[in-house]
């Protein structure tokens, strides 16, 4: 088990014990889901969704996100997966890095969510161009990231990526159209919007 599996299984374990914690992730995603709202339409894939909170929430919240049609999730946790499958939403086992490697995904979304995913990620380039392969014409990634120094990799956190700048990430998604920045007054976190 690496460090990222190590940390979802500890997430998971807290969410199951701690109420606050579970309620402020509910929270969070509730936040995500009323900034991303105008983006996020048709069918979406959320890449590293954990066992699927913001996916649950978007299928709950189809009557104020009415161009929404189906849900997908993909974590490289096999136990994120089956409690995401046990409330009856559809996802499969897979990295960020294998998107590239999923040709049966190529052309198949509209909307993907990469929240807090890229910065745990070894190769963002092979990542990137899996998400350009996945997402329609014309459809949107919607991404929020932290902010923070160079470190040695991986962080305590697991991040293999420190992206220090918004610019650098926006240098990243060169061959998307950047829609929007977006900075958490709470935290050092950035959402943005790219568009194909």
């Amino acid at each position: 088990m690496n460090m990222n599996e190590q940390i979802t299984l500890e997430l998971l374990e807290k969410e199951k014990i701690d109420p606050e914690f579970k309620q402020a992730i509910k929270e969070r995603h509730a936040n995500v889901i009323v900034y991303f709202a105008e983006w996020i339409l048709g069918d979406v894939l959320e890449v590293g969704c954990r066992h699927g909170v913001l996916l649950e929430m978007i299928e709950r919240c189809k009557e104020i996100l009415p161009r929404v049609r189906n849900t997908y999730g993909i974590d490289m946790s096999h136990e994120a997966i089956e409690m995401l499958k046990s409330k009856g939403l559809a996802g499969a086992v897979q990295t960020a890095e294998t998107l590239l490697d999923s040709v049966a995904l190529y052309g198949m979304f509209d909307t993907i969510f990469c929240l807090h995913t890229l910065e745990h990620c070894t190769d963002i380039p092979k990542v990137i161009s899996g998400l350009w392969e996945c997402l329609r014409p014309g459809g949107y990634v919607l991404i929020e990231i932290p902010l923070q120094p160079k470190e040695p990799t991986p962080t305590v956190w697991g991040h293999y990526h420190c992206f220090e700048t918004e610019q650098e990430l926006i240098d990243m998604f060169s061959e998307f159209e950047h829609i929007i920045t977006f900075r958490e007054p709470k935290h050092t976190w950035r959402r943005f919007v790219f568009k194909k």
